[in-house]
């Protein structure tokens, strides 16, 4: 949802921003792959994925998000 806004208001930091969005997906997406293996712990690599969001997500939000406050703020957005 934030991504179709960086364009929207021209905020400078949008294909950083993205790019970091785009490897968590990618991440992810290795993490469920690996997951449907049968070579691999499936518990123990849903663990692993768990552990990486929570992880990225509240790293990405505390941090980087805070980023486009103020852009978001200019257009109405709080």
């Amino acid at each position: 949802m934030e991504e179709e806004y960086f364009n929207q208001f021209h905020y400078e930091e949008a294909a950083n921003h993205i790019a970091v969005h785009n490897q968590y997906r990618e991440t992810m997406k290795k993490l469920f792959n690996d997951a449907r293996q049968e070579n691999i712990d499936a518990k123990q690599t849903a663990q692993k994925a768990a552990l990486y969001a929570g992880n990225w997500l509240s790293q990405h939000i505390l941090g980087m998000d805070k980023g486009y406050k103020r852009v978001f703020n200019d257009h109405g957005m709080s």
